[in-house]
Parts: C-alpha cells; sequence; structure tokens
C-alpha cells in the first residue's frame, strides 16, 4: 500500500526544486523538471542537488517554457485590485510615510481589475495621493 501511494506521488510529480550549492555569488535555486510519466529511472534528479519541494504539471504553453522565470503564471495569478482597494492601500502607505517613489513602484506593480473613471481620478486628486501615482494609475 504504501510502494503504491509512493509509485502515485513519483508519477505525478513533474517539477522539482533543485538548490545548489553556494557559489562565490551565493546559493542558488534551479528547477528541474521531469515528465511524470517517465520511469522512475528517467526522472532521478542531478547528482549535487537536493529536493526542495514537487509541485503537479503547470499549465503552460510551450513558448511560455522559454522565458527565464518560470514561476511568472503564478505571480500573474495574484488578484487584481479594483482602484477603490488600490487607493485604500496607497492612503494606508501614505500615513505610515512611505515615500512617492515607492508609492509608484508599488501601483506600477499592481493589476488593476479595471480603469479608472475620472471620478475616480478626482477622488485621489482630493485624497492627496501625488499625481505621479495617479497617472501610474490610470495609464493601466
Amino acid at each position: 500500500m504504501a510502494i503504491a501511494r509512493l509509485l502515485l506521488i513519483l508519477s505525478t510529480a513533474s517539477v522539482f526544486a533543485c538548490a545548489s550549492g553556494s557559489r562565490a555569488v551565493g546559493p542558488t535555486v534551479a528547477v528541474y523538471e521531469a515528465e511524470g510519466s517517465a520511469p522512475p529511472a528517467a526522472r532521478r534528479m542531478p547528482e549535487g542537488c537536493r529536493l526542495l519541494a514537487t509541485a503537479g504539471p503547470l499549465d503552460q504553453m510551450e513558448s511560455e517554457r522559454a522565458t527565464n522565470d518560470p514561476y511568472r503564471l503564478q505571480a500573474a495569478a495574484s488578484p487584481a485590485l479594483a482602484p477603490p482597494e488600490l487607493k485604500a492601500k496607497v492612503l494606508d502607505m501614505m500615513r505610515a510615510g512611505v515615500t512617492s517613489e515607492v508609492l509608484l513602484a508599488y501601483v506600477k506593480g499592481q493589476r488593476l481589475a479595471r480603469r479608472m473613471t475620472a471620478e475616480e481620478i478626482i477622488d485621489w486628486t482630493k485624497a492627496g495621493i501625488p499625481d505621479a501615482v495617479i497617472e501610474a494609475t490610470a495609464s493601466r
């Protein structure tokens, strides 16, 4: 029973994280991919690697595999914010003393659920949010 469960887990796992040893630039993490339907010997990790985690198959097109960031799809899956939600976060950060440069970087990294309305732009301006932050949000 335990052997069957282990074989099932191994056959469904297709992505392995492999941490290499420390180098002059520090430790690095690489992703080792193996076909889940391949025999166990063909799924063996390279020498010197250790298993950090496993995950099931990724829903990804072949052209997306050529990117340098294999976790880009998961990062893009973060929820999009409506402009009022983003405004509340920006105002919280402003009250905490976050600089306008950092606010600008933050809003540029957020996904919006929809475009800002003219009324929202006016509201953000009246709330004292810097123009550069409003412009970056409105242009998304």
